[in-house]
């Protein structure tokens, strides 16, 4: 389902029985910044304007619908990032670079955090960083466990399943006036950079429909 104000989507979802009334009805039970923009449609004699794209649907059909209309709307309104992040709206050459590309292969000795960022967290970089904008889109800042993430000294980021960096010899500490943690390296060294670097992250590490944008990776388990 989707709800719009004349001028643009607002809010689109999965759900069932009379979720899609409540939403628009009842706006004073939904998050402040949705709170305030019903208010002000209501109060304005709108009405938000109801589409049901699909129903009676599988709750996976629904989620997969739902995914697809959260990246066709920019900047929509969805606390989550969607069903399946990592096979949202690409371009042709991105998505045969992510098929096609070899995988990375887990040594019995690799330890390290996976952490999947994307080309939009780069572009915010840009508006604090001058350079090295791939290294601060993926150091910072994640509700990690900071005693568990710094038995890890390497880090490997990710774009769209692809590896973008690595880094070795990370220190992880809590960034100011935050709950969240972030994290000081090193580039990796060329050994670990080549083996790692424009492969492509295996599907088992690349769990559909998981939100938490990292993962512990111990290849002696």
């Amino acid at each position: 389902m989707s709800l719009l104000i004349p001028v643009e989507n607002l809010f689109s979802g999965s759900g069932t029985a009379q979720r899609l009334w409540h939403k628009a009805k009842n706006y004073f039970h939904l998050p402040d910044h949705l709170d305030r923009v019903f208010y002000h449609i209501h109060k304005a004699g709108l009405e938000v304007i109801h589409i049901i794209h699909r129903y009676q649907l599988t709750e996976h059909e629904a989620l997969e619908v739902e995914d697809a209309l959260i990246y066709c709307f920019p900047g929509i309104t969805h606390k989550n990032s969607g069903y399946k992040s990592d096979h949202g709206v690409t371009n042709t050459e991105t998505l045969i670079k992510a098929i096609t590309t070899e995988t990375f292969t887990v040594l019995p000795k690799d330890k390290f955090i996976l952490i999947k960022t994307s080309q939009e967290a780069i572009e915010n970089a840009r508006e604090k960083y001058p350079d090295e904008l791939t290294y601060h889109a993926v150091r910072a800042a994640w509700t990690m466990n900071l005693e568990r993430a710094n038995q890890y000294q390497y880090v490997v980021g990710s774009i769209n399943g692809i590896v973008a960096c690595c880094y070795q010899n990370c220190k992880w500490k809590k960034a100011k006036g935050s709950d969240r943690i972030l994290f000081e390296s090193e580039k990796a060294n060329q050994k670990f950079y080549k083996r790692f670097i424009d492969k492509r992250v295996p599907d088992e590490y690349r769990k559909k429909g998981c939100a938490i944008p990292y993962r512990y990776i111990d290849g002696s388990e």
